[in-house]
C-alpha cells in the first residue's frame, strides 16, 4: 500500500504556478504558452509525470502536458493521460508488450494548481523510478535495437550525433510505447474536473496559415494554380 507524504502534498499546494517565457501564440481570450515554474521545478509542454490521483492512490499513470494556455488570469492545461493495460477497464491481452500503456481517447483538462496537486514529487526524482519516455511502437523498436546493438557500450555513445538520430534514448529514461487508446468509463469520472473545465482549445486555430491571394475573376483555388502555371511557362 502507498502512503501519502503530508509534507509534500503541503509543498505543493503552496507552490504557486507561473508562466515562462514569452507567450508562444494568442487565439480570442486565450494566450498559450510552453512552460510554468512552481518552486524550483519547471514543466515544459511534452513533460511526462508519474501521477498518481488523489482518489485513486493506489494506480499509477503517466500524465503528458499537451497545452497550456491563459484564460481570464485563470491557467489552464490539457493532458494526455496513460496507463498500463492491466489498470484500465479492458485488462492485459497476451500480445500486449511488457512497456506498452494506452492513451485514454480523451484529454484531460484541469488547472495548472491542481495538476501540482496529483503531481507526485518523490516519483520524478527518485532514484529508483527514471523518467519515463513514451514513444510510438515504430520509435521503441528503434530505440531497443539501438540498446541491442551497442550492449554495455551504450554510454560511449550517447553524445554521438547520429545516436538520437537513429532513434537512441538517453538511458536515464524508462522508454515505453503506446499504439492504442482506450475509453474507460470510470477513468473518465476520475480526471473530470468539475470545478476548472473548459473546451480543450484547437491547437490548430492558435496559428495563422498564410492564405493565398487569388485574382476576383477564380472561384477556387484549383482555377487560381492552373492560371498561375500558364502565367509562368509562357
Amino acid at each position: 500500500m502507498v502512503i501519502k507524504n503530508e509534507a509534500v502534498e503541503n509543498r505543493v499546494i503552496e507552490a504557486h504556478p507561473r508562466w515562462e517565457g514569452e507567450p508562444m501564440a494568442t487565439h480570442g481570450n486565450q494566450t498559450f504558452y510552453t512552460a510554468f515554474s512552481a518552486g524550483n521545478k519547471t514543466y515544459n509542454v511534452g513533460d511526462i509525470f508519474y501521477v498518481r490521483h488523489l482518489e485513486d492512490f493506489e494506480r499509477m499513470s503517466f500524465l503528458e502536458i499537451y497545452m497550456l494556455w491563459d484564460m481570464k488570469s485563470l491557467k489552464y492545461m490539457s493532458l494526455r493521460a496513460y496507463y498500463f493495460p492491466e489498470d484500465t477497464v479492458e485488462g492485459r491481452f497476451p500480445e500486449q508488450g511488457q512497456d506498452e500503456v494506452l492513451c485514454l481517447d480523451g484529454e484531460v483538462v484541469m488547472s495548472c494548481p491542481e495538476f501540482l496537486q496529483h503531481v507526485s514529487f518523490t516519483y520524478p526524482e527518485s532514484k529508483d523510478l527514471p523518467e519515463p519516455k513514451i514513444l510510438s511502437f515504430s520509435g521503441y523498436c528503434r530505440c531497443c535495437a539501438m540498446r541491442q546493438r551497442l550492449g554495455s557500450r551504450l554510454e560511449e555513445f550517447t553524445s554521438h550525433p547520429l545516436f538520437s538520430a537513429l532513434g537512441g534514448i538517453q538511458p536515464r529514461y524508462r522508454v515505453l510505447f503506446c499504439r492504442e487508446t482506450v475509453h474507460d468509463k470510470e477513468l473518465y469520472r476520475l480526471w473530470k474536473c468539475q470545478n476548472y473545465y473548459r473546451e480543450v482549445p484547437n491547437k490548430k486555430q492558435t496559428y495563422n496559415r498564410k492564405r493565398i491571394r487569388m485574382k476576383p475573376s477564380c472561384k477556387n483555388r484549383i482555377q487560381y494554380e492552373e492560371i498561375d502555371r500558364k502565367r509562368r511557362f509562357r
